[in-house]
């Protein structure tokens, strides 16, 4: 779906794109509402969030800004240990508009406008 090109610049740093703790999203799923701890365009963190590894959930982001919330499929693949605890999740499915709108996001947040 997407080429991968990392766009991380720390040595230590193997995700592909960069995380952004901010705007925080809500993501919905199963009926439930949770704020992520960060995003990217590959994917987020929840907090306070169980799931197995390598489970697959569905559901509905809410980017901060707009009236419109978008579907998604995504794979646990990183559990956070400690105080905090929660998941990180690698997008397996989104639309195009999505995409569109994490980017959109991520563009007002390095121009300083969040």
């Amino acid at each position: 779906m997407f080429k991968t090109v990392r766009t991380n610049f720390d040595r230590q740093e193997m995700r592909r794109d960069r995380r952004h703790p901010r705007p925080v999203m809500t993501v919905t799923i199963d009926g439930r509402d949770h704020m992520t701890v960060d995003w990217s365009l590959g994917g987020f963190q929840l907090r306070a969030f169980e799931v197995a590894l390598g489970s697959e959930v569905e559901g509905r982001i809410r980017v901060a800004g707009l009236a419109a919330d978008f579907a998604f499929k995504a794979q646990a693949v990183r559990l956070v240990e400690g105080e905090a605890g929660g998941v990180g999740f690698r997008f397996l499915d989104m639309s195009q508009a999505l995409f569109d709108a994490l980017d959109r996001a991520a563009l007002r947040r390095f121009a300083g406008k969040q």
